[in-house]
């Protein structure tokens, strides 16, 4: 017969046991590049990136109508509210192209909800747009149904109005073969300026050239940051730009470590260099039209220089 002391320890055991393998399980994250969104959870989160955009645009159409009746405000909460509307549906291409340009996707997730908070205190702020404000609760609530999604949590998505015509390609199961149905061909990827991206990979010279843009856009994008952080502004359109500006240099130090430790193919980080030209184009545009950051315009100006020349090396 067992002693008291040996039942207990056996106890204790399998206690520790199960709350380990109970703490493995919470550690997974979904959607990263050691573990990428596949089957039923790709497909959740692509339609919910599909929810995410509609609501972000049914946010910026009610801010726009108000503004239309006359409700007074400042145009920095329609620029924010815009901002988020098109990082939203940039969101969503990029979910949708996926399985051929894989991304962080939990790092954008958190991104977006941070800027969705600010966006909705600031519109809530002004108490001008309270017909915006059930958007805004779909907005947060979405991005955390992704969160949860992300964490390994079975969550259900919102019916989508389909408005924009895409209710079959986000919410019909897509099997990993259904590329050409989303505008992608397996020779190449057309990307939103015109070019095509080739499938094969860099290799010599092309790839120590674009393993030397990445360095330089990494350099820029952070000397960039140090001049704005240097001369912040306090205003909250300020801040955000700042946001915006912290957020893509995270992004380009991460395309300097990954072109560093892997080969790359056109067809992966194409989308990849895409979604960086939106958005370094973007900040340029809010930088100047707030007038903030000045000292840090002409560096920026050399970020989007490099970006440039990366896709054309791409192609």
């Amino acid at each position: 017969m067992q002693s008291y002391i040996e039942r207990m320890a056996m106890a204790l055991a399998v206690v520790g046991t199960l709350a380990g393998a109970r703490y493995a399980s919470a550690q997974t994250v979904w959607g990263t590049y050691d573990q990428p969104l596949e089957g039923r959870r790709f497909e959740t989160m692509r339609a919910l990136a599909h929810y995410l955009d509609e609501a972000a645009q049914d946010a910026l159409a009610g801010t726009v109508q108000a503004r239309r009746r006359g409700t007074p405000a400042d145009r920095r909460y329609i620029t924010a509210v815009r901002d988020f509307a098109r990082q939203a549906e940039s969101f969503h291409t990029r979910m949708d192209d996926y399985d051929v340009s894989p991304f962080e996707v939990p790092d954008e997730v958190d991104y977006l909800a941070a800027r969705a908070r600010r966006v909705s205190q600031l519109v809530r702020g002004v108490g001008a747009y309270q017909g915006t404000y059930d958007d805004w609760n779909s907005v947060t609530d979405t991005l955390s149904r992704m969160r949860r999604a992300l964490n390994g949590e079975d969550v259900e998505v919102p019916p989508a109005h389909d408005e924009y015509g895409d209710y079959n390609r986000d919410y019909g199961y897509l099997g990993r073969g259904g590329t050409a149905d989303r505008g992608i061909v397996t020779t190449g990827r057309t990307d939103t300026y015109g070019g095509t991206y080739s499938g094969a990979a860099l290799t010599g010279a092309r790839l120590q050239q674009f393993r030397d843009l990445a360095h330089q856009l990494d350099t820029s994008a952070s000397r960039t940051l140090v001049a704005a952080e240097r001369g912040a502004p306090s205003d909250d359109r300020a801040r955000g730009i700042l946001a915006d500006l912290r957020h893509f240099a995270e992004q380009a130090r991460n395309l300097h470590d990954r072109s560093d430790a892997n080969e790359l193919a056109p067809r992966e980080i194409g989308g990849i260099i895409d979604h960086l030209r939106e958005d370094a184009r973007l900040a340029d545009r809010n930088m100047r039209n707030a007038r903030a950051f000045s000292d840090a315009w002409d560096e920026w100006s050399r970020t989007i220089d490099v970006l440039n020349r990366m896709a054309d090396l791409m192609r």
